[in-house]
């Protein structure tokens, strides 16, 4: 997946919506679900022909603005879209999310 945020991130303006991007995985380094988490969200992806590469990663320890600005309240948090996943997720909720994702036009990979 792509290599965390620099602390130098000061706003979110990836994707044509004013996100970093279409699906962010905020973890932390001492977060025990943020590994298993990740290897979900990675199968799913795949599952779809999604790049490792469309996760925009945002480790909370180096830039903790941005998980304040987007209301992160615990780890591991996915958020595809509009959609939080918090918690160790289940890859149906990760697929449902991905689906309804990609419908939008302004879907970025």
């Amino acid at each position: 997946m792509k290599a965390d945020v620099p602390s130098t991130s000061s706003s979110r303006t990836g994707v044509p919506c004013g996100k970093q991007g279409c699906v962010v995985f905020y973890k932390g380094e001492h977060c025990m679900f943020c590994k298993p988490a990740s290897a979900v969200l990675k199968e799913a992806l795949e599952q779809f022909g999604l790049s490792e590469n469309t996760v925009f990663e945002i480790n909370i320890g180096e830039d903790e603005y941005l998980a304040r600005e987007a209301g992160i309240v615990g780890l591991p948090t996915i958020e595809i879209c509009d959609e939080m996943i918090m918690g160790l997720p289940d890859e149906g909720s990760i697929r449902d999310a991905l689906v309804s994702a990609v419908m939008h036009d302004c879907f970025c990979e």
